[in-house]
């Protein structure tokens, strides 16, 4: 069975368990252990090395899952606002499980018309996708600055994003002077309750 094809039947076996199912082995309060994995330039690329500022958020994607290029062009639009002082990201791409020749470069032609400017890494064997038992794509994790779960999300609903983005912009607070004057849109008034397109958070 291939990844994809895996992650849509855990989807459909675990939705109607528990409201939060994007992760089977991390919970919030635990925390997200170091690991390594492969960056745009071959590079192994640490978590620890994004670790700091006031959080840390980690997105786990696929160019074949259909919200996974809304939500890193969402992450872009926070990560504009917020800058790397306060906000760190890193998305790190779950493509499958067996790789073909000029498959990666097809990723990466991906992340480079995304126009995405935070870093990107590929879990090329899958080690993450095991480690933190991935259900749904996309998904994210917020940690704080020592690697703690603070807010999860799967599968980017619009239900449910407006509940996380508080969380996130809750901690990150006020959109800090420095990063404003290059921000892709500003915000009016409190920044923690809005999203990153702006609208404003019931």
């Amino acid at each position: 069975m291939n990844l994809k094809r895996l992650i849509g039947v855990l989807s459909v076996l675990l939705a109607a368990s528990t409201p939060s199912f994007a992760f089977r082995h991390l919970q919030l309060g635990d925390r997200m252990k170091d690991f390594s994995v492969v960056g745009f330039g071959g590079e192994v690329v640490r978590l620890d090395s994004f670790l700091g500022g006031k959080g840390t958020l980690v997105a786990f994607w696929a160019t074949w899952s259909p919200r996974s290029g809304e939500a890193l062009a969402d992450l872009q639009k926070l990560y504009e606002k917020y800058g790397p002082g306060d906000l760190r990201v890193v998305a790190v791409n779950l493509e499958q499980e067996k790789w073909e020749p000029g498959e990666i470069e097809k990723v990466w032609g991906f992340v480079a018309r995304s126009g995405v400017n935070f870093p990107v890494v590929v879990d090329a064997d899958l080690t993450l996708f095991e480690r933190y038992g991935v259900t749904v794509l996309p998904s994210m994790v917020f940690i704080d600055p020592r690697g703690t779960v603070i807010a999860e999300l799967s599968g980017y609903p619009e239900t449910m994003r407006s509940e996380f983005w508080g969380v996130v912009q809750g901690v990150l607070g006020p959109v800090p002077p420095e990063a404003s004057g290059h921000a892709s849109r500003q915000p009016s008034g409190d920044d923690s309750t809005q999203d990153p397109n702006g609208r404003a958070l019931r």
